[in-house]
């Protein structure tokens, strides 16, 4: 049976996400489009922050939500458990697109991937401790450490710093005790991930 959403604010975009992904898989054409436009914006970003090309961005961007949608209605083909859940899903599927479609060489012949520098951090709160080092850094240097922190930690991470979701919501969708505990997870999160970059980075 798969969890109940967690209380959140009805007016925010990424709401009601279960309710649609139930609606989806019961052939709900329309819940599906409302489904994935609610996540576009933030997956756009996602790809155009990898992709140099327009053109090259576009195809990734459209082929990920096609991807994504059928693997929603596959069997066994995603578990949601939150809006965490759900965006590490996309976001995932964004990555093996990309790595895929610069495999065949993109639309142009060669596809791109942005250079470091041309990657801005999300404007969050958070995202000062980590705009110098990812701003000239390897983006797979970040994954790489975020993959070592914990799925809840990891989750309310991405949360926070690519959906913009408040600590109350990701308090409630990733089970930490209150808002104040959301930010200090957080936080030390993203220490965490600063030292394991700048570790990887240490000349020899």
């Amino acid at each position: 049976m798969e969890p109940q959403p967690a209380p959140t604010d009805p007016s925010d975009p990424l709401q009601q996400t279960l309710l649609l992904i139930r609606r989806t898989r019961a052939g709900d054409g329309e819940a599906g489009n409302e489904l994935f436009l609610r996540y576009a914006r933030p997956l756009e970003r996602f790809v155009r922050a990898r992709v140099h090309q327009d053109a090259d961005a576009d195809e990734v961007f459209q082929d990920a939500q096609t991807r994504a949608l059928a693997a929603v209605h596959a069997p066994g083909g995603f578990e949601y458990r939150g809006i965490g859940s759900f965006w590490a899903f996309l976001r995932q599927i964004a990555r093996n697109m990309i790595i895929e479609h610069a495999r065949r060489g993109g639309r142009r012949g060669k596809m791109a991937v942005l250079p470091d520098e041309s990657w801005n951090a999300p404007k969050a709160p958070q995202a000062s401790i980590l705009s110098n080092l990812i701003g000239k850094e390897q983006l797979d240097a970040f994954e790489r450490a975020l993959e070592k922190e914990s799925e809840q930690h990891r989750h309310a991470v991405l949360m926070r710093l690519e959906l913009n979701l408040g600590y109350r919501e990701i308090a409630a969708e990733c089970r930490f005790p209150g808002e104040d505990a959301a930010r200090m997870a957080i936080h030390r999160a993203l220490e965490r991930i600063v030292q394991e970059m700048s570790r990887g980075h240490r000349p020899e």
